[in-house]
């Protein structure tokens, strides 16, 4: 199913202009834990369409590929809720994940505007990280 760059008429206006406030609140998480929001090394975004991920990607000021596993989930699925971060998670897993430490963006917005936002870091598994010598 192909996604339209544009909203659909029947989408409220305070859906369309939604990142307005929650770009800045994105930026101000990132800023809490000593990031900046426009230099992070994935963003894995539940946003309801395309024209979101565009708006975001031009306020973070980040290439629209930052945001390329969310996107082909829109793009193959169409916008299938919360699922579309389980998704693209699993499409950064099978391009061979984020390097080790990379700290990234899960964030997914919902109706009526709602949000819920972290921050991450990515982990490779590593046999001897945490784990103590007899």
């Amino acid at each position: 199913m192909a996604t339209s760059r544009r909203p659909p008429a029947s989408v409220p206006e305070h859906v369309i202009t939604m990142e307005e406030p929650l770009a800045p609140a994105l930026r101000d998480l990132a800023g809490a834990h000593g990031r900046d929001s426009s230099d992070l090394d994935f963003y894995i975004v539940d946003a309801g369409g395309p024209w979101i991920l565009d708006d975001l990607g031009r306020f973070f000021q980040v290439d629209r590929r930052a945001f390329r596993s969310s996107r082909a989930t829109l793009t193959e699925y169409g916008n299938i809720g919360g699922a579309v971060v389980l998704d693209a998670l699993r499409r950064l897993f099978d391009e061979g994940g984020a390097r080790d430490r990379a700290r990234g963006l899960p964030a997914g917005f919902g109706p009526g505007v709602t949000a819920e936002m972290s921050l991450g870091r990515w982990e490779t598994a590593d046999e001897t990280r945490g784990v103590r010598q007899a």
